[in-house]
């Protein structure tokens, strides 16, 4: 394959070049493909998949598919809490693990409300990035923190509440008021 000159190779936050991969460049984060595949096949993060999976399946099995609504918040609370106990810089490929282990969970299950996990990744992501981003990771068991957090993360839920009732609404036909309200009453 094509490798770049040094001169142009993107650099790691060590300075270090990436030797000849390819790289995924978002933002500061440079990810080299080699890099990338053993991040992802590391313990850690085949951890990190073995339990988003096991927790996603378990609660697609006991929700018994009833409007799909409630079933992988477990796996959802699991990957916000692994998010921010990380590296920054980690994010996105924890991310990843989450989508690719609620979608084989979802698979397994033989369930085909794919668009449900999306909305679940949607409302992570905001979560995770929302408490970064005011600081609100650091020192969370102080009350005044907790007030903070209830105050800053209430109203995201409400995004991915309206896009999964809606499309549960469409496609399954779910009443959309009673929908909204258990998936914003179970996510929020």
């Amino acid at each position: 394959g094509y490798a770049a000159p040094p001169s142009i190779r993107p650099r790691c936050r060590n300075g270090a070049r990436f030797q000849g991969a390819p790289v995924v460049n978002i933002g500061n984060l440079h990810i080299g493909a080699r890099d990338l595949k053993g991040a992802l096949l590391s313990p850690a993060f085949l951890c990190l998949a073995a339990l988003v999976f096991a927790a996603g399946l378990v609660g697609l099995v006991l929700a018994g598919f009833a409007g799909h609504v409630a079933a992988i918040c477990t796996a959802n609370a699991i990957v916000v809490v692994w998010a921010l106990k990380s590296r920054r810089e980690d994010t996105l490929l924890i991310l990843a693990v989450m989508i690719c282990a609620n979608l084989a969970a979802d698979a397994f299950a033989g369930d085909t409300y794919v668009l449900l996990s999306f909305c679940d990744l949607i409302e992570v992501s905001l979560v995770v990035f929302t408490m970064r981003r005011f600081g609100l990771d650091r020192q969370i068991l102080q009350p005044r923190m907790l007030l903070r957090l209830y105050a800053v993360l209430i109203p995201l839920p409400l995004i991915t509440a309206l896009a999964a009732s809606l499309y549960l609404k469409l496609h399954v036909g779910l009443p959309m008021l009673a929908t909204f309200r258990l998936w914003y009453g179970s996510h929020a």
